[in-house]
């Protein structure tokens, strides 16, 4: 009886648990953007990148909030402009994904000029960082924040 009464005890919370993950599940998943999409991309430019934790798609029905610095390619005059200008600023560049977005917690983290990850043992061979994801830069939006 005891015993019955303790398995049941341990199994209730548990139960509980699952039910209230089931009810705070959103109703629609929000997806990241894919390479072709028109994007909206926040964070601080420097030189022909910009580093960034927050894409949203220009419909805002796509969003990607890992960190991840983008490599800045489009018209010349918008390049020159971004480099004299925008460097050091935290500003809003639009345009298009060119490629896909690293899945999140794939890449690991960039400290400086070294890339930190987790749960990699000391005998594997170190892997190759996967290249830089590309935005086509259509306009830049001046916030007036620095970000150094």
């Amino acid at each position: 009886m005891l015993t019955a009464l303790l398995i049941v005890a341990l199994t209730l919370p548990g139960l509980a648990q699952e039910k209230s993950t089931e009810q705070d599940k959103p109703a629609g998943e929000i997806k990241p953007p894919k390479r072709g999409e028109k994007v909206v991309v926040k964070g601080c430019i420097a030189n022909a990148t910009i580093d960034s934790n927050e894409v949203t798609g220009a419909e805002k029905e796509s969003r990607y909030f890992e960190f991840v610095t983008f490599r800045l390619t489009g018209d010349k005059k918008i390049l020159d402009e971004i480099r004299k200008d925008h460097v050091g600023h935290a500003d809003v560049l639009q345009g298009e994904l060119r490629s896909e977005l690293p899945k999140p917690g794939q890449t690991g983290m960039l400290v400086g000029n070294s890339r930190v990850t987790f749960g990699v043992s000391r005998g594997m061979a170190p892997e190759q960082a996967p290249p830089l994801p590309v935005l086509k830069v259509s306009a830049i939006d001046h916030t007036g924040i620095s970000c150094r």
